[in-house]
């Protein structure tokens, strides 16, 4: 049997390869640019999760759109709130959604991180592509068995 034969028979989930990072991943629509700048420097994500009021994502802020913002208006950004420069309505994915279908949403997009809806807010397939450089050897002896 071929790799794409065996890929496609025992597709992989997202819940087989995420990477919950909710702790910390998320900021408050009116957070300053230079807290979320702050968490994105500590944190292993390259970007935080936007959450209104009521803790219902509204957005994404990414490094890009930090490092973009910067090179338009000067460090005063950093002390503007996240939505002024937040991408909204961000492509979401969840844990039981194949692996194959985010990661070619997530290639084709452009994207570094795709978020994961679960109960709380997560990272899922915080950065694919060098999970699969790492692991995808063993990943495929995994669901060949």
């Amino acid at each position: 049997m071929k790799v794409s034969g065996i890929i496609e028979t025992k597709i992989a989930r997202v819940k087989s390869v995420m990477q919950d990072t909710a702790e910390k991943s998320s900021v408050s629509v009116s957070s300053s640019i230079r807290n979320a700048l702050s968490l994105i420097a500590i944190r292993h994500n390259s970007a935080m999760i936007v959450l209104d009021s009521k803790n219902l994502m509204v957005g994404i802020v990414t490094e890009k759109d930090i490092i973009i913002a910067l090179e338009k208006h000067g460090v005063d950004i950093l002390d503007k709130e996240v939505a002024s420069i937040m991408s909204p309505d961000p492509l979401t994915t969840n844990l039981d959604a194949p692996c194959k279908d985010v990661l070619i949403t997530i290639i084709n997009g452009k994207f570094r991180n795709m978020r994961c809806m679960t109960a709380k807010p997560s990272t899922a397939l915080s950065r694919p592509l060098r999970w699969l450089k790492e692991n995808y050897p063993k990943f495929l002896m995994k669901i060949a068995n």
